[in-house]
This record gives structure tokens, C-alpha cells and sequence, in this order.
């Protein structure tokens, strides 16, 4: 008697492997296999040396049987037949995976159910158990995929068979387990932007948030000015760019799944403001005004054309100035002003500013304090010690206060008030003194996106006094009415 064992291993190509234990005195052996017992339909019939054979085989049922071949060539009696059952090849679990945990909202969900198998097989059977061993259902599933829903919380198992035909299936596969539990979502915490708080304009806003317990998804809501489009996203970096000013309102919403209930926060608002600056903030921009100008010119010089004048005139001026935001309370500012008479030049002038700004107040009503310095230059026409023209040259602090208000119109007022102090001078032949003060009173809006436009009077008042060593001491009194300047700023 020959002793038979076989073995299917699992693989695509289905390959059966027999295997039998070895007679001493056996050269060879022969292995036949057939579909039916009496081997009339023999379907393999092969000589082999060693005491094992592979063969490929479709699903079904098959019957074979071994005999030994001596030295002399004779066949020895043949084993016993063994019946043998080709199934396909149990199917690979891969959703849910082992130990995963499925978690029940107010609403039922869904669990949704993968596995991988050979190509051939189109149908499949899923059990799924209580923990306790208990099947609640089996049921037949045309693909690899199938979804259930869960009526009660708890621990199951799964597994899923190949069904060829109604008498070939494969071998349940291993199951596996999984735990349905039910939670309910707390609102989620919303962290920034702070409630109510302002932002600058066209800047990334962060926005952040905690939900408890820690959800799989969040996305938020977004409301803002009648020109701004609702916004419902789902964000990886929680960063929303470039909001337009307005006021703003948003909460999140939080689940589990896409498909899952989910649970808001409550709303929460802030504010896009254009005049709330960050160091990312800077601005250029130019003026053009006309000023009326009144002097009175007093001087006890000799070589002097007039000693006492009162001198009205128009003047011209031109303003290019520049701020850089070095942080969201400080910045450094650069102005540079160049004064043209319209009919003379007795008192034409130029200067420089540069300055630091210090911001304080609210948001929408803002003041801001600078201290910095001036280079100003004087030309005087009339005739000094054989000099047709006397540029004087001082420089000396200027101290100032600016507000700015934002206006429900969505125009912004300006005030400006400055005082510079000549207290230093770069004549060879005398001393520069002297006070300015300028006011002025504006309203500025936007124009088009970055550019801004500006309309601004302003009144400004210089006492000036020259004192030459040799030939006396000359005295300016000078106010300038500033009736209209027009001006154009790029705001980024």
C-alpha cells in the first residue's frame, strides 16, 4: 500500500501538489488522475522518479492513484483511490482591517467591506459573527465590495468565501474583527482668529481649531461682505490669502466621514481692515497742491533791496513720499517735498523727511506719533554782499501726530499736524532759525484694487530768521494756504 498526501497551495496558476512517501526498492512511480473511479476519463498519467507530482487543475472534483516501478521495470499494485476537491482560493480581507474601529453617530453609518480574489471569481459569500460566535447574517455579494449597516454597537467578525459555481467555493478566509462604537461629536473649539478681532487686508489669515474627541474631517464656513463669495472648504493648512476688507463671520463643522452627520461651532466674526498694519505693509505714493502764500519779509541788512515787503504769491508743490512697515506698531517713512513759485522765487524751498512712526488706537480709528528729521533749503533772491541768490540750508527734528480714520462710506479721513525745529545751520555767513507747523485735513478712497486716491487742505505757518554776522538779521513770517492737493497712493 502506498501512502498518498496532497497539498493546494494557494496561487494564481491553482497548481495541486501530491505527495506520497518513498517505497525502498522503487526506481520509479506512476501517478494517474481521472474524474471518475474507474479511470476511464484519466486526465493525467505521468511517470516520475521522485515521490511527488504538481499538476494544474481546474476547480471541480478529481480522484487519483499512485503505483511503485521496481528495478526490473514491473509495476507494482496500485493505492487505493483518493478523492480530491479543487476549490478556489479563499479571498484576501482588506476593508475594514483588523481591529478597526467604526464609530455611530445620531445617524446610522455605513461600513463598507473590500477584499481581493483571482479574476475568475465574480461572486462571494460575507459572514459576519458577534464576537460570541453568533453569524447574524451571511450573505451573497456579486463583486468585492459590499456595504452593511450596523443596528447596534459592538464587536463582529467577518470573513468571505469564492463561490465559482453552486458546488465549487473556496475556504472562508481567516476572519477578522472589528468594533462598532457610538460617540457623539462635541462642538469644536475655535481657537483664531480671535472673536471680533481685525486683520489686515489681502494678508493670510490662520485660522485654527479643536474638536473633541478628534475628529477625521473638519471644513469651514466662511461669510463675509455682499461682494464676497461664500466659502465652504476643506482645508490640509487651515490658511485662507488675499480677503478683501469687510466684516467677516465663520464657524466649523466636524465628522467623521464625507458622509457622516456632523456638528458646527458656533459663529464667530472678525474684521479685514485695510488700516490694520503688519510688517508686510508699504506704501508710495506723490502729491501735487496748490498753496496761497502770504510773507512777511522784514530784514535790517544795508545791502538789503527792501527792507520791509509783504509778499503774496502762488506757489506750486510736489510731494513724493514712502513708508515701510517694519511691524504692526512701527515704521520708517521717507518724504521728499520740492516748493516751485508760480510767479517769482523770493522764498522758493525743498526738503527732505525722514522719520519714524509709532502707531497706537483702535483699528478703524488709528493715531500714529513721529519723530524724525529735515533737511530744509531756502533761496532768497535778493542781492547779499554781491551774491545774486542766498541758499540757506538747516535741518533740525520734526515731531508730529497723524490720524487716520476708516469712514462707514468706506472713505478714509486723514488729519496731520507736524512741527519742525531749525536749530542748526550750514551757512558760512550766518545763523538759520526757525519754527514750521503744518495742518492738514484729507479724505482718501479706493480707487482701483492697491491704488488710492487722495484729496487733502491743510494750512501751514513758518517763523524763519536768518542773522548775518556782518550785515544784520532778516525775519520771514510766512503762512501758506493750501486750498486743494490731489494725490495717488499704491497701498500693498
Amino acid at each position: 500500500m502506498i501512502l498518498l498526501y496532497v497539498l493546494t497551495s494557494i496561487c494564481f496558476s491553482r497548481m495541486v501538489d501530491f505527495s506520497w512517501e518513498p517505497f525502498n526498492d522503487a526506481k520509479a512511480y506512476q501517478i494517474q488522475v481521472a474524474s471518475d473511479t474507474d479511470f476511464t476519463k484519466t486526465l493525467q498519467k505521468k511517470l516520475t522518479k521522485s515521490p511527488s507530482y504538481s499538476v494544474e487543475l481546474g476547480y471541480g472534483l478529481y480522484y487519483y492513484r499512485v503505483r511503485a516501478i521496481d528495478n526490473s521495470k514491473r509495476p507494482g499494485v496500485w493505492s487505493e483511490t483518493e478523492r480530491i476537491i479543487v476549490k478556489p482560493y479563499s479571498p484576501e480581507l482588506l476593508l475594514p482591517k483588523d481591529a478597526d474601529v467604526v464609530r455611530r453617530f445620531e445617524k446610522d453609518i455605513k461600513v463598507v467591506f473590500t477584499w481581493k480574489s483571482t479574476p475568475d471569481i465574480k461572486k462571494f459569500q460575507i459572514s459576519i459573527a458577534k464576537d460570541t460566535g453568533e453569524t447574524i447574517l451571511e450573505e451573497e455579494v456579486n463583486g468585492k465590495k459590499w456595504t452593511w449597516t450596523p443596528e447596534k454597537e459592538g464587536r463582529y467578525r467577518w470573513k468571505v468565501k469564492a463561490l465559482f459555481d453552486s458546488t465549487n467555493t473556496s475556504e472562508y478566509s481567516e476572519d477578522r474583527i472589528f468594533d462598532v462604537e457610538r460617540r457623539n461629536l462635541n462642538e469644536p473649539l475655535l481657537i483664531k482668529p480671535d472673536d471680533k478681532g481685525y486683520f489686515p487686508a489681502y494678508r493670510k489669515i490662520k485660522f485654527e481649531w479643536e474638536t473633541f474627541p478628534p475628529s477625521t474631517l473638519s471644513h469651514i464656513e466662511i461669510e463675509g461682505p455682499e461682494t464676497y463669495k461664500k466659502q465652504n472648504l476643506r482645508l490640509l493648512d487651515h490658511s485662507i490669502e488675499g480677503l478683501q476688507p469687510g466684516d467677516y463671520k465663520w464657524r466649523v463643522l466636524s465628522s467623521e466621514s464625507k458622509n457622516a452627520p456632523t456638528i458646527a461651532s458656533e459663529w464667530k466674526s472678525f474684521t479685514v481692515n485695510e488700516e490694520v498694519l503688519s510688517n508686510q505693509d508699504y506704501y508710495i505714493g506723490m502729491n501735487f497742491a496748490l498753496l496761497k502764500n502770504e510773507t512777511s519779509y522784514k530784514t535790517s541788512r544795508t545791502t538789503a533791496t527792501s527792507t520791509n515787503l509783504d509778499e503774496k504769491d502762488s506757489l506750486f508743490q510736489y510731494t513724493w513720499y514712502a513708508n515701510w512697515q517694519m511691524s504692526k506698531t512701527s515704521s520708517l517713512f521717507l518724504q521728499m517735498k520740492k516748493s516751485e513759485y508760480d510767479f517769482s522765487t523770493q522764498l522758493d524751498r525743498n526738503a527732505i523727511d525722514i522719520a519714524y512712526f509709532a502707531r497706537i488706537g483702535v483699528p478703524n480709528f488709528q493715531q500714529v506719533f513721529f519723530i524724525g528729521l529735515r533737511q530744509s533749503q531756502y533761496i532768497e533772491e535778493w542781492r547779499e554782499a554781491s551774491v545774486q541768490t542766498n541758499i540757506l540750508s538747516g535741518r533740525g527734528p520734526i515731531l508730529g501726530f497723524k490720524m487716520l480714520g476708516r469712514l462707514p462710506s468706506d472713505h478714509r479721513l486723514h488729519i496731520d499736524f507736524l512741527y519742525h525745529k531749525i536749530e542748526s545751520s550750514q551757512q558760512n555767513f550766518g545763523d538759520l532759525k526757525g519754527d514750521a507747523y503744518e495742518f492738514k485735513l484729507g479724505l482718501s478712497k479706493k480707487l482701483w484694487h492697491k491704488i488710492w486716491w487722495k484729496i487733502e487742505a491743510g494750512f501751514n505757518k513758518e517763523l524763519i530768521k536768518f542773522t548775518n554776522n556782518t550785515q544784520g538779521t532778516t525775519k520771514w513770517n510766512s503762512e501758506e494756504f493750501e486750498p486743494i492737493s490731489i494725490g495717488f497712493e499704491y497701498r500693498h
